[in-house]
């Protein structure tokens, strides 16, 4: 593992900045609500929070709060370290931050989507004339987490480094990252199409930050027949 001195930069800058956000949110929390992203109709809503939002984590949701700040933590800094080594920090800073904030676009388009489909219009409020209820949680949702730009450093780690192989936890498993990626975007996809009880995670932006970052490789990809 190496010494905090040694991971680079930008990387080590984004982790100061999740846990210092983290530490806000701590002595702080109705930051959450500020920093956190919400729809675009929501009185809560700021423009802002499509950037800031992919810095927090929400240290009320208990032990889940926490693990969700290590879990993502470990994948920035474990994959993180090696694509901005391998990218520089400014390519590989872009790349992160588009992955993370065009999924929280994506999601807010998603969600547009879906308020037309349920009451044939995308600006909805409390007072608006409409059965709410097929929206409830899309109006007085708010959605944060690092997990959008971490699903785009996976996608690179498969494009670019396919037969590297990683140890999962569970199950306790190796396997090469041609095989575990699509697994796990698989999985990602049928968790967001069916809905399961007391499953809050955000599945809809880990897909978008997959989709992002594939994009993004590929079409860096075709402008360069030496792959960047």
């Amino acid at each position: 593992m190496r010494r905090f001195e040694d991971i680079p930069d930008v990387t080590k800058n984004l982790l100061i900045l999740n846990v210092f956000v983290y530490l806000i949110i701590v002595f702080f929390p109705w930051t959450i609500h500020l920093l956190g992203n919400h729809y675009i109709s929501s009185k809560a809503f700021y423009p802002f929070q499509i950037i800031t939002s992919i810095f927090v984590h929400d240290p009320l949701n208990g032990r889940s709060g926490i693990f969700h700040l290590i879990f993502n933590m470990y994948l920035l800094y474990s994959l993180g370290s090696v694509l901005e080594y391998f990218w520089g920090p400014k390519k590989f800073g872009f790349f992160y931050l588009s992955c993370g904030i065009g999924a929280n676009i994506l999601e807010l388009l998603i969600n547009a989507i879906r308020t037309y489909k349920f009451t044939g219009v995308i600006l909805i409020s409390e007072t608006t004339d409409y059965d709410l209820s097929q929206v409830y949680n899309i109006l007085h949702g708010v959605s944060y987490g690092a997990s959008g730009a971490i699903f785009g450093l996976l996608i690179a780690v498969f494009m670019l480094f396919p037969s590297t192989r990683v140890n999962l936890i569970f199950p306790p498993i190796e396997l090469e990252y041609r095989i575990y990626i699509p697994i796990l975007i698989f999985l990602e996809f049928y968790l967001a199409t069916n809905k399961f009880q007391n499953d809050n995670i955000n599945h809809i932006v880990h897909l978008s930050g997959a989709f992002l970052g594939y994009m993004m490789i590929y079409y860096w990809n075709k402008r360069s027949n030496t792959f960047y």
